[in-house]
């Protein structure tokens, strides 16, 4: 699974990200103003099996991501909200004792300052926003 990007007529960049689930659309784009596409930063987590790349949307900081199969642990220092692009996102959030799936189109939200885990089977793609 490959994120593109490409530059369009207008002073856009445009991310696409495509989705694996053939019941889907073929791919998310996202369009980020060309002026802060200086600001991308690119992450890389857990022996470069998660890697995702930050930007700001009009409105939110936020990352795009890729994840390989795995069990994942993370923190939060500021509340996310987290959408599956493609393949599945099995879930344990905080004061939570069982598992939840997610799906392509699926969000769910972990407050800040606190720690959830993942249970990746696929590969699998997210859009995480930050507030």
């Amino acid at each position: 699974m490959a994120i593109q990007a490409a530059q369009t007529e207008n002073p856009l960049i445009t991310l696409v990200i495509p989705v694996a689930d053939p019941w889907q659309n073929a791919a998310v784009a996202l369009e980020i103003p060309e002026k802060e596409s200086a600001m991308l930063e690119v992450n890389e987590y857990f022996d470069g099996k998660v890697k995702s790349i930050a930007f700001q949307t009009a409105t939110l900081p936020a990352t795009v991501g890729v994840m390989e199969p795995g069990n994942y642990e993370f923190d939060t220092s500021k509340k996310e909200v987290v959408t599956v692009v493609s393949g599945l996102m099995t879930v344990k959030l905080p004061g939570e004792d069982t598992w939840q799936d997610f799906q392509p189109g699926d969000s769910f939200t972990v407050a800040a300052g606190q720690v959830f885990h993942l249970q990746i089977a696929v590969d699998s793609a997210y859009l995480c926003t930050y507030e």
